[in-house]
């Protein structure tokens, strides 16, 4: 007889540890292994891996934040070598025109043909004009040369200036006195224009800042006075002939 414990449920307990078989294989069914925790050696290697790509990771992080500074600095250090040069071709270029201007005053002065002006002016212009700077170094060179020279040459413009008042103011002087001698020469355009001038500058002291126009009616005078004299000489000569 068939045994029914398997279908009336009161299977043994060695019954329910065997082994079944496959209703349709015929085959022993496999039994199911518990799931297995990674080994503690693989943990450990794991772990390894994940700190050495930290590391990398921070490495990597720590070069870029170096080489951010370090082209930051470079930025930095172009930027002031710019501003310091854009400083250095002003100063350059203020050193030129001041040159210039002074070079200027001398050429239409009173004491424009003094030779040593006429040599401290042709100086002083090639000097500017043979600075050709490239760079901040040059340009502060080329500014201490072009300056130096025009102290100079301003130095030598200032006293050939106070000369030259005194010796205008003498001049101008002298020529008023003779324009005011000749007060009773024959009546002219020439001494009309004569006394008008004379009379402008009888009391006016000459300066550096109207000695230009100083030696202008010095120049004048002289010849105002000239012909007014002229003219009495020519009158004093017909009086003598009809006598």
């Amino acid at each position: 007889m068939a045994d029914n414990s398997f279908i009336t449920g009161n299977m043994s307990a060695d019954d329910a540890d065997g082994i079944f078989e496959d209703e349709h294989l015929g085959h022993p069914a496999q039994t199911r292994e518990p799931a297995r925790l990674p080994s503690k050696k693989k943990l450990i290697i794991a772990g390894i891996a994940i700190v050495t790509i930290l590391a990398l990771i921070g490495v990597g992080a720590k070069n870029f934040i170096i080489r951010a500074r370090h082209e930051q600095e470079i930025r930095q250090v172009t930027e002031d070598i710019k501003r310091r040069t854009s400083r250095a071709q002003l100063k350059y270029a203020q050193a030129k025109i001041e040159a210039a201007i002074l070079i200027k005053q001398i050429q239409v002065s009173p004491v424009a043909d003094d030779d040593e002006l006429k040599t401290g002016v042709d100086s002083l212009q090639k000097s500017a004009d043979d600075q050709h700077p490239q760079n901040r170094i040059a340009y502060l060179v080329g500014t201490r040369i072009i300056g130096k020279e025009t102290e100079e040459l301003k130095l030598l413009y200032i006293n050939k200036q106070s000369a030259k008042v005194g010796e205008i103011s003498i001049r101008l002087q002298d020529l008023v006195n003779r324009a005011d001698s000749l007060n009773s020469a024959p009546d002219s355009d020439s001494k009309t224009r004569m006394l008008k001038l004379a009379s402008v500058w009888i009391n006016r002291n000459v300066t550096m800042d109207n000695i230009g126009r100083a030696a202008k009616a010095a120049d004048e005078l002289q010849r105002l006075t000239d012909e007014v004299q002229k003219g009495v000489d020519n009158k004093n000569t017909a009086g003598v002939q009809q006598q």
